[in-house]
C-alpha cells in the first residue's frame, strides 16, 4: 500500500507542478556551454601563422583561423600574421569574448598610432606595406620611397596647415617599367609625430567562402542559438521571410555576410574602411550590398551597390557618385531599392533603373510585391513598382517608422505620437494617438495585425484598430517584429535609469514566453528581425548580432500550450496595460483527474479484498 500512495503522489505532484521554465510543454537542453572564440581572417590559402603576441596560435585554413579562448589566450592584447619568416601584417585584438560568443577579427588596411614620447614631432610618418618590392611609391605626386621587404616608410613635414603638402589626397605606386600604376585615396592622415600604416594589397574587395557553423549555446535559462561580435559599434542585419538565411553588414570595417540559421557562413563579402547595408529577399536566394565609403563631407562620400546570390556570385556591380544610406528589396527579389540623402532609386533585378522618388526619411521606406510606402514632409506616401507616387496622405509629423504586410495590400505607420494603418488604395482605415513618442512599427504578413514600439510601451492592435494589450516597461522599446500570422511578437527594450538590457518574445495574448539579458554594459539593443514562420529571431547589440529561436534554445518535446484566449479590448485611453510580470501559464490541472480516479478504485479495489481476507 505503501509503495502505491507514493507512486500515485509523485504522478499526482509532476501533474500540478510541472517544471517551471516558462512554458510546461518545452524541456530545455541541460548546459554545455562552449568556450568563446576568436575567428581570425585572412584571405587567401597561405598557410600563414597567425600568433598572439609571441604565443603560436594555428594556421589559417580556408581563409580563417578558429581560436578558441583559454585563461592565457584572454589576457593577449595583439595579434600578427607570419608568412615564411616575415610578419606581414600585425594589429590589436578585440576584447575576448564571454563564453559561447565568436569574436570576429577582420584584416585593417589602415592603423593609426598616436605620437609616443621618443617620437619625431616635426614629421607625419607613412608606412606602406605593398607585397612587391621595387616599387616606387608616390604620396601626393611627389616621390616618397621604394618598397624593400613589402615595406616603405615615408616621412611627410608635418606643419599642421591646411592645405599644405602634408596633406596629401593619394599614394600611387608606380613599377620600374613605368608600364603599371595603382593608386589608393589617403582616408587617413597621421597625427605630427604619429604613425598610418596602410596595407594597401588588402584593398580590393575579397569574398571569403562558406565557413561552418557556430557552436550552439545550450542554456537551462532561454539563451541566443550563437552570438557573433564584431570589431565594429553597430551591426545592421535582416532575416529572410522563408528562416533560412539571414545576412548582416557592418558599419566602418565592411563586412557583408549571407549565414544560415545555424550561423554558418554562407559567405563573407569584405572591403574594408566602408560601411555596408543588406537586403535580403523573402526566400533567401539573393542579397543586395549597398557599400558607402565615408569621407570628410557628405557631398563628398562615394558608394556602390551589388547583388549577389546565395552561394556567393556577385551577379553585378554598379558605381555610384554618392554614398548610401539604406538598401531594401522586394520579396520575389524584382525590385531593389537605394536610398541616399533625400532620395530613392529603383532599380530592376539586372541592375537596370527602374524609377526613383524623394523621400524624407531613409529607415521609412519598405518595399513590397505590389508597392512601396514611404514619407515625404510630413506625409505618408505610396508608390507603384516603378516609382510613381499613387497618393499622399498628410500627417501631424514627421513619419518615423512604415511597414507594409507581405503583398503591399495594407500598411502601417507612426509618428511622434500616432499609429495609422492604411490600405494600397489610398485610404487611411484608422489612426490613433499615443501617449507616448511612438519609435518603430511591424504589421503581420497577412495585414491583421500591427505592434508598435514606443518610450515606455509596446501596444498591440488588431487591423480595425483594437488594442488588445500593451506592455509597460521602464525605459525604451526600441524596436519591434511580428511573424507572418501575428501571433508571435518580439521587441527589444533598453534601459532607462537602472533597467537592463533585454529581448523578449511574446504570444498574441500579450503574455511573456520568454526574455534574455544583454550582459555586456552600456550596449543598447537595436533592432530586431524574426522569420514569418517565428521560428526565428535576432537583434543587434552595438556589433554583436544575438540569434534566438522561439523557444528560446530548447529542444522542443511536445507541441507548445495553446494559449488561453481572452476578451479583446476596445482601443480607447481606458485600456488597461498588461502587467510586466505575467503569470506562468496554466499547468495541464486536467491530467491530476484521471491519475485521482485511477488511485481511488485502486484503493476501492485493495479495501474490499483486504474486506474479504478479514
Amino acid at each position: 500500500m505503501l509503495f502505491v500512495w507514493t507512486l500515485l503522489l509523485s504522478g499526482v505532484v509532476s501533474a500540478v507542478f510541472p517544471a517551471d521554465n516558462g512554458n510546461p510543454a518545452v524541456a530545455i537542453r541541460e548546459p554545455g556551454q562552449t568556450a568563446g572564440y576568436y575567428v581570425i581572417h585572412w584571405p587567401g590559402n597561405t598557410d600563414s601563422e597567425v600568433f598572439f603576441a609571441s604565443e603560436f596560435m594555428g594556421r589559417i585554413q580556408n581563409n580563417s583561423l578558429r581560436i578558441p579562448i583559454n585563461e592565457s589566450s584572454r589576457h593577449y592584447h595583439r595579434y600578427s600574421i607570419v608568412s615564411g619568416n616575415r610578419t606581414v601584417f600585425s594589429d590589436t585584438l578585440p576584447e575576448a569574448p564571454v563564453s559561447g560568443v565568436y569574436v570576429e577579427v577582420f584584416p585593417r588596411v589602415i592603423q593609426t598610432r598616436l605620437p609616443g614620447p621618443s617620437t619625431n614631432d616635426s614629421v607625419r610618418t607613412y608606412r606602406i606595406y605593398w607585397p612587391d618590392d621595387g616599387v616606387n611609391v608616390y604620396i601626393g605626386g611627389e616621390y616618397g620611397g621604394t618598397i624593400t621587404g613589402s615595406l616603405a616608410t615615408i616621412e611627410i613635414p608635418g606643419r599642421d596647415i591646411p592645405g599644405h603638402p602634408e596633406y596629401p589626397e593619394t599614394i600611387s605606386f608606380r613599377y620600374p617599367d613605368n608600364r603599371r600604376e595603382q593608386s589608393f585615396s589617403v582616408d587617413i592622415i597621421p597625427e605630427v609625430g604619429g604613425v598610418a600604416e596602410y596595407y594597401l594589397y588588402w584593398s580590393a574587395p575579397f569574398m571569403y567562402p562558406a565557413e561552418p557553423s557556430r557552436t550552439g549555446i545550450h542554456h537551462t535559462l532561454p539563451g541566443p542559438l550563437w552570438a557573433d561580435r564584431f570589431d565594429t559599434y553597430n551591426v545592421n542585419f535582416e532575416i529572410a521571410s522563408s528562416g533560412n538565411a539571414g545576412v548582416l553588414g557592418t558599419e566602418q570595417n565592411g563586412v557583408a555576410r549571407m549565414f544560415s540559421p545555424d550561423g554558418a557562413s554562407l559567405w563573407s563579402y569584405y572591403d574594408y574602411g566602408k560601411s555596408t547595408r543588406v537586403a535580403v529577399n523573402a526566400d533567401g536566394s539573393l542579397c543586395v550590398i549597398g557599400i558607402r565609403r565615408d569621407a570628410y563631407t557628405r557631398a563628398d562620400s562615394a558608394g556602390e551597390v551589388l547583388l549577389a546570390d546565395r552561394n556567393g556570385t556577385i551577379l553585378w556591380k554598379k558605381e555610384l557618385a554618392h554614398g548610401i544610406d539604406c538598401v531594401s528589396i522586394s520579396p520575389d527579389g524584382a525590385v531593389i531599392l537605394v536610398t541616399f540623402g533625400n532620395t530613392a532609386e529603383l532599380l530592376d533585378r539586372t541592375g537596370s533603373m527602374i524609377g526613383s522618388f524623394p523621400v524624407s526619411n531613409y529607415r521609412t521606406v519598405s518595399v513590397s510585391d505590389n508597392g512601396i510606402a514611404g514619407s515625404g514632409t510630413n506625409s505618408i506616401q505610396y508608390f507603384s513598382r516603378n516609382g510613381t507616387q499613387l497618393w499622399s496622405y498628410p500627417v501631424n509629423s514627421w513619419i518615423s517608422d512604415i511597414s507594409l504586410s507581405f503583398e503591399g495590400i495594407s500598411g502601417a505607420a507612426v509618428s511622434n505620437d500616432h499609429v495609422y494603418y492604411f490600405t494600397r488604395d489610398k485610404e487611411i482605415t484608422w489612426q490613433r494617438s499615443s501617449e507616448s513618442r511612438m519609435a518603430a512599427v511591424s504589421i503581420s504578413a497577412d495585414g491583421r495585425h500591427l505592434a508598435g514600439a514606443s518610450q515606455y510601451r509596446l501596444h498591440y492592435y488588431d487591423k480595425e484598430g483594437n488594442r488588445l494589450w500593451y506592455y509597460e516597461y521602464p525605459g525604451y522599446v526600441n524596436d519591434v517584429a511580428l511573424s507572418g500570422d501575428g501571433l508571435v511578437v518580439a521587441a527589444s527594450f533598453s534601459p532607462d535609469r537602472a533597467a537592463p538590457n533585454q529581448i523578449v518574445l511574446f504570444d498574441a495574448e500579450g503574455r511573456k514566453l520568454w526574455g534574455y539579458f544583454v550582459e555586456e554594459k552600456n550596449i543598447f539593443l537595436h533592432r530586431v528581425e524574426m522569420s514569418s514562420d517565428g521560428n526565428y529571431i535576432g537583434a543587434d547589440a552595438g556589433g554583436t548580432l544575438y540569434f534566438f529561436n522561439r523557444w528560446g534554445n530548447a529542444t522542443i518535446i511536445q507541441p507548445m500550450a495553446i494559449p488561453v484566449t481572452t476578451k479583446n479590448l476596445p482601443a480607447d485611453n481606458s485600456t488597461k496595460g498588461v502587467s510586466s510580470s505575467f503569470p506562468s501559464r496554466p499547468a495541464p490541472v486536467p491530467a491530476v483527474f484521471p491519475i485521482i480516479a485511477t488511485g481511488c478504485i485502486v484503493l476501492m479495489v485493495a479495501n474490499q479484498r483486504m474486506g474479504k481476507n478479514e
